[in-house]
């Protein structure tokens, strides 16, 4: 069984077994992890300050959503977006955003690799992307970032595990025997200012940043590619 198949089955069972919660056990409480959140506050800052700033930006994009619920809440939190969507490889895992959104006529979610996102070029204002980009193989990390850039017209918020932290150095990199792949900042930041975006700061969640094991990207679009 290959690398995409192994993740498929892990995602697979995290929507069937954990409600969707990555940071679960199976048959576990439902939750998430310290660091996971840290990230969503730091998302939300950043949203806030470019959202009051220019409050233009109408259209959102989760890519690689999971279970839906941190879109559903940034809809919630910024009821003047006009339009969210969501996007993951898991079918399972989208049946239970579709189920926690329904009625919400502002958020729609679609299956989608990253690496081959279903959506127009520049058709989102702003992209997030938690949680994501550790599942995929370092060789098809351009695409991917390729792909975030192409689709969004001004903000590109992306968490990294942090290839640099001591933590991926000394420890095995597999969740639940599947395959990670943490990466720098560097590695993430020269692809994209190719793309014409540059990085507006780095957000570790533990204070300096070679300690912090995940890191918020925080890019804006400077000019075309």
């Amino acid at each position: 069984m290959g690398h995409e198949e192994r993740t498929k089955d892990l995602f697979r069972s995290i929507a069937l077994e954990r409600q969707g919660y990555y940071d679960s056990a199976p048959g576990g409480r439902p939750r998430l992890s310290y660091g996971q959140r840290r990230v969503r506050r730091i998302v939300e800052r950043v949203l806030d300050a470019r959202l009051q700033r220019l409050p233009a930006l109408r259209r959102l994009l989760d890519a690689g959503c999971g279970r839906g619920d941190f879109t559903i809440q940034l809809g919630t939190r910024y009821p003047d977006l006009t339009e969210l969507f969501g996007c993951d490889f898991s079918p399972e895992l989208l049946e239970l955003a579709r189920s926690n959104a329904a009625g919400l006529s502002r958020i729609a979610f679609s299956v989608g690799d990253l690496t081959a996102l279903p959506f127009a070029a520049a058709q989102v204002d702003l992209t997030l992307c938690l949680n994501v980009l550790h599942h995929i193989p370092h060789e098809r990390v351009g695409l991917a970032l390729d792909e975030l850039a192409r689709v969004t017209t001004r903000t590109l918020v992306v968490e990294i595990k942090n290839a640099s932290c001591p933590y991926f150095r000394m420890h095995s990199k597999l969740v639940e025997g599947v395959p990670i792949f943490p990466v720098t900042v560097e590695q993430v930041e020269e692809p994209l200012r190719a793309s014409g975006f540059a990085l507006v700061r780095a957000h570790a969640i533990f204070g300096w940043a070679w300690l912090s094991p995940l890191i918020v990207l925080h890019f804006e679009r400077v000019s075309s590619a």
